[in-house]
């Protein structure tokens, strides 16, 4: 192996790694959410009763799916107009992440 396959590889690595932190604080993260509670009287009461309420799976589906079919109506040979690209993803938290 040459030195520059092994800095490459190591420079996988290292994003590989660094990939598994973000998940974890992403992880980390959404458990905070879940937890959330919000004041009622005196008493406190979790914000999402349900996982639905945290995370709709059909919602966020049908959203991707929508968003799929609009990217196979716009062939690469076309041109976009201006602002294009802003209305591929409407709603940035939605748009497909790198794992």
């Amino acid at each position: 192996m040459s030195f520059y396959e092994y800095r490459i590889r190591m420079e996988a690595y290292n994003l590989r790694q660094f990939d598994t932190e973000f998940r974890l604080h992403e992880l980390a993260w959404l458990n905070r959410e879940v937890k959330a509670e919000r004041k009622s009287g005196k008493k406190t009461k979790p914000v999402y009763r349900t996982f639905k309420q945290f995370f709709d799976y059909e919602k966020i589906l049908d959203r991707f799916r929508g968003e799929e079919r609009q990217d196979e109506t716009n062939s690469p040979a076309q041109p976009l107009p201006n602002g294009a690209y802003s209305s591929l993803w409407p709603n940035r938290s939605c748009a497909p992440r790198r794992l």
